[in-house]
Parts: structure tokens; sequence; C-alpha cells
């Protein structure tokens, strides 16, 4: 990710740390906005942000049952199109999960409206095609946050998400 120029971007000083205290720390600090944050955020924005390895984040995923799994997907889905994702994301973000441009998520996000698309991908049946898609989304969001910090946050913001301790 860029360099930090909002405060607290980069990567997690002590992976030691148990997440709960680091949850407790970013739910203080997510209070004054009424966020309400929970260990999938963290998660989720880690990896989107490079502070958690994928193989990590794809370990944690294949741990969900299946309707857990569908629920992440969703949440992915709908924080892409708040991070304001747009459809010249989608090569990029292909790029980035290291997904081969045929797979079926990969070519849903290159063709037509992101918004129904990243809606398809969300909804993926196969286990395997599960774990495609949220390599994928977590790439889609990292590449439409990573604009929208560069545009609006580089002056400071209140998204937790983008205090995240080095």
């Amino acid at each position: 990710m860029a360099a930090d120029r909002a405060g607290g971007v980069g990567r997690r000083a002590d992976p030691a740390v148990p997440l709960g205290i680091l949850i407790s720390q970013w739910r203080r600090a997510a209070f004054t906005t009424g966020a309400v944050l929970t260990e999938r955020d963290v998660i989720l924005n880690e990896l989107a942000q490079g502070l958690r390895p994928m193989p990590q984040g794809v370990e944690w995923f294949d741990g969900l049952g299946s309707q857990e799994q569908t629920d992440i997907l969703r949440f992915l889905c709908h924080h892409c199109i708040q991070a304001r994702a747009v459809e010249a994301d989608g090569p990029e973000a292909v790029r980035r999960s290291g997904l081969r441009p045929t797979y079926t998520p990969a070519v849903l996000i290159t063709r037509g409206r992101i918004d129904e698309q990243l809606g398809k991908i969300a909804g993926l049946a196969p286990v395997d095609e599960r774990r495609k898609a949220f390599r994928l989304l977590i790439a889609v969001l990292a590449v439409a946050d990573e604009r929208r910090r560069e545009r609006f946050c580089s002056d400071g913001c209140g998204h937790w998400w983008h205090r995240l301790a080095p």
C-alpha cells in the first residue's frame, strides 16, 4: 500500500499482540464514529491492505461454514461498492489476486456493470469458486480503497481501517 500519509497505515508492528487487544483499541477509535467493529472487519481490512498474508486469509475463510462464507462474500461485495469500485478496477484486481483470467470470478469482474458483477461473484456456490471469489473481492477492495485513500484521505480521515497500526 501507499506510504502512510494519514497516520498509522502499514504493517502491524507486533503480530504477537492478540487480535482481541487490537480490536478493543480500534473499537475505542471507531466508537466516536458510531462504527461497529468485528474481528471479521479487521481481518478483511488487513488482507486488503496487505497487512495479513493472503494464504492466512484463505485458511481463515476455508475454516468458515458455507453460510458464513456466503455472508463474508456479500460483506466484501458491499464494501467494494462503498469503496467506490469501478469497472476499470477489474483487470488490476485479477492481477493482484493471482487468479487466472479464465477463472469464473475473473471473467465476471471484467464484464459489465461492476455492482452487478460483484453480486454475481459473491453468489458463486461451489467451494473452489467461493475461494477464488474471496481472493478476487479482497483484491477489488484493495484497489478501490487504495484509490479512495489517495483521493479523499491523504490529509487524514476518520476511517478506522485507515489507521490499522503498522
